[in-house]
């Protein structure tokens, strides 16, 4: 009933960690006032107690209390390994998306994390994916599961009730093979080895960012570049997955969110900077698909905002982060209802910035409150922004530099975003000046953002490094 998520300590430049509270029957957003330097998002974990506050967080480095002390034994998750000495001591959160979650138990609690091969780097990457059990805030147990598996840091996993027991799913290297895991009475086996549908090419990271459960628990959905929204149908008990089928839409090299509506009726994907709601009861041949358009705007600060992962709350209410570091998130208000009827709310302001995911939260709802009322109000008015005029951008793509062609009698900045946000290039243009020269020949391949803000508005455009 609350989650936390943001990143490091300095709130006077907007950087620090929100709550969101679903406490109370209604929904808040603030400041979660500490003074501890933390990454929290798409690595990471929070879980509540049973007056749903906050009990225990991870960053994917260490377990932390409410007040985000490291608990007894919580210091070293992974071990003295090469991410941990990269990131976890610099204060930066575990780079893998959905490495950990935690789930209850009637007596603590208990975290599932991987991490990756130490100082591999290259393909395959491989894992270990463990168990840590706690008891009154101090670590009793931690036990390798799975090992030297790869899982590219994102694996499927639902908790079975409240008793530590769960359903894993890890997908082998460059396979089609999903294998099916089961923890039971603190008793962990393989249920199922399935090979079902086309090979899924996780190269280094994956071509796949979020994966999900289905409400009721009968389906799993993978959302890839390549095939767009991969479905399966799962038997719990047995843990058999079959009948993949896939729908496609307008993928890029950005896929980001995934999340199954209460109903399980639609499935929302995201490529990045576009929503799309598509009805999983159509066929995939002939599918019903709702684009609810570009959402890859600047902020006021000129950082884009962008659709990164997504996650249902206890209210009902799917929330979508965005996709680079910003202070905006966006919410679907009727996440069953077709089309514009689902009530996607756009550009709302947070008090923090986050990064383009929310941490994993355990869905132990057996149903959602859709009672809980929402207090948030949006913050952005994007008819100022133009989104559609294009810079004039050339050669493009292009191997090492490109030249901009714009208004000489305009004034303004231009600045280029790689794909995860981060700005690569900012250059202010005066009155008189006809073109801008950029050498990219050290920028890494890839596709980039190009922004022209002036005082009339912002215009942008794109550009491919080959």
């Amino acid at each position: 009933m609350q989650w936390i998520g943001g990143y490091d300590n300095y709130p006077d430049y907007g950087y620090g960690l929100n709550v969101i509270d679903f406490n109370n029957g209604s929904v808040s957003v603030d400041v979660y006032d500490t003074d501890v330097n933390l990454w929290i998002d798409d690595a990471g974990s929070v879980i509540t107690d049973t007056m749903g506050q906050i009990a225990a967080v991870t960053n994917g480095c260490y377990i932390m209390d409410r007040q985000l002390s490291i608990i007894e034994g919580g210091d070293t998750l992974n071990g003295d390994d090469y991410y941990y000495r990269n990131y976890c001591e610099r204060g930066l959160r575990y780079p893998a998306l959905q490495s950990s979650y935690f789930i209850p138990r009637k007596d603590g609690y208990r975290l599932i994390h991987a991490d990756k091969n130490r100082e591999l780097i290259g393909p395959p990457v491989t894992a270990k994916v463990y168990c840590t059990d706690v008891h009154d805030q101090r670590v009793i147990s931690k036990k390798i599961l799975l090992d030297s598996i790869y899982t590219g840091g994102r694996f499927f996993l639902k908790p079975l009730g409240l008793e530590g027991d769960f359903i894993l799913i890890v997908i082998p290297y460059h396979t089609n093979i999903f294998e099916t895991y089961k923890m039971e009475n603190d008793s962990f086996s393989l249920l199922q080895k399935n090979t079902v549908g086309p090979e899924i090419n996780t190269s280094t990271e994956g071509d796949f960012s979020q994966v999900a459960f289905s409400s009721a628990g009968d389906m799993i959905a993978i959302n890839n570049d390549k095939y767009g929204l991969m479905l399966y149908d799962f038997d719990i008990d047995s843990g058999v997955i079959s009948n993949h089928r896939s729908y496609s839409y307008s993928t890029t090299s950005v896929i980001s969110g995934l999340c199954f509506s209460p109903s399980d009726q639609y499935v929302y994907v995201t490529n990045g900077e576009h929503i799309y709601q598509i009805d999983i009861m159509t066929s995939p041949e002939d599918p019903l698909i709702h684009d609810y358009g570009n959402q890859y705007i600047p902020a006021p600060d000129g950082w884009p905002i962008g659709i990164g992962a997504m996650l249902t709350g206890p209210d009902c209410r799917i929330y979508v982060a965005p996709r680079s570091t910003t202070n905006y998130m966006h919410v679907i208000h009727n996440p069953d209802e077709q089309g514009e009827g689902a009530g996607l709310e756009k550009h709302i302001e947070l008090p923090m910035n986050v990064y383009h995911d929310f941490p994993n939260v355990p869905n132990l709802f057996a149903t959602c409150d859709s009672t809980i009322a929402w207090e948030i109000t949006s913050a952005i008015d994007e008819l100022s922004i133009s989104v559609d005029t294009e810079l004039h951008i050339y050669p493009n793509p292009t191997a090492s530099s490109i030249t901009i062609e714009l208004d000489m009698s305009s004034a303004g900045t231009i600045r280029v975003y790689d794909v995860m946000g981060a700005l690569v290039y900012d250059y202010t243009k005066e009155k008189g000046v006809h073109s801008i020269d950029i050498d990219m020949t050290d920028w890494e391949t890839g596709t980039y953002h190009v922004m022209y803000h002036t005082v009339g508005g912002i215009v942008q455009s794109r550009v491919v490094k080959m």
